[in-house]
């Protein structure tokens, strides 16, 4: 973490599953700038000594992406007898967050908890659907738009402009950029987006002496994610707010 002394850990258990212990939970940690982030979830593995948080490198040193917590085995019993999930539907989920770590469980869930059957129509079973989500051979063709798995852009390190996710990264409630944002139309907050980035950039090149404050960048930033991810602008605003996001910390440090 980048401030062990400051950690404050919150609903902590430990799971016991057949390739080791682990304890989860959430922390709340100071960031580089000494100022609190919100509980972030976390995986602490007892046989290698080490945590993965999911906190996008805002209070811990860049690691491997985050996954979830395992289940145990009396876990997935408890789940599969209250929504009754079969064992094929369950063994297809598994699949599915193996190959997708960023899959939604929520959506996994709510598919796996649905009638299945082999006439269950043109999408086929649960498990073909949940098959196709996991690229499996066998699954029955391609997947269709309204079968597309919510899927939130893995740990920040890895976010690339050119290539923008399916949905806009959530922040916990109390993180800035979840904060209610001014209505704007999409091309006004792609200018405002743009005015910060040229004006940040003048103040490097030495040609402005004025800079944007870093709250003018965080009101660009949920500016961008007011635009409607299957809008034609999203990929142009996922370009700008990866740019800005790394402006944020430039202008925060």
């Amino acid at each position: 973490m980048l401030n062990p002394a400051s950690a404050q850990f919150d609903v902590l258990r430990s799971v016991q599953v057949a390739a080791g212990k682990y304890v989860c939970g959430t922390v709340n940690a100071k960031d580089r700038s000494g100022a609190y982030r919100g509980h972030r979830a976390f995986v602490y593995a007892v046989a290698i000594d080490f945590a993965r948080i999911d906190d996008d490198g805002e209070i811990a040193q860049r690691h491997d992406a985050y996954k979830a917590c395992p289940v145990s085995e009396e876990e997935e019993k408890l789940a599969q007898q209250k929504i009754g999930i079969s064992p094929g539907a369950l063994q297809a989920i598994k699949l599915v967050q193996k190959t997708l770590p960023t899959a939604d469980p929520s959506v996994l869930t709510d598919m796996a908890s649905q009638p299945s059957s082999a006439g269950s129509g043109p999408a086929g079973t649960t498990e073909q659907q949940l098959g196709r989500l996991a690229g499996q051979p066998g699954s029955g063709g391609q997947q269709s738009e309204s079968q597309t798995l919510r899927t939130t852009p893995g740990p920040e390190a890895d976010w690339r402009a050119d290539k923008p996710p399916t949905v806009w990264p959530v922040f916990p409630p109390d993180h800035v950029l979840a904060k209610p944002v001014q209505k704007r139309t999409n091309a006004e907050a792609l200018v405002l987006a743009k005015s910060v980035e040229d004006l940040w950039a003048k103040s490097k090149a030495g040609t402005s002496s004025q800079r944007p404050s870093p709250d003018e960048i965080r009101e660009a930033l949920r500016a961008l994610m007011a635009i409607d991810a299957k809008s034609a602008e999203f990929p142009q605003a996922w370009a700008a707010f990866v740019r800005l996001r790394t402006i944020e910390r430039e202008a925060s440090a």
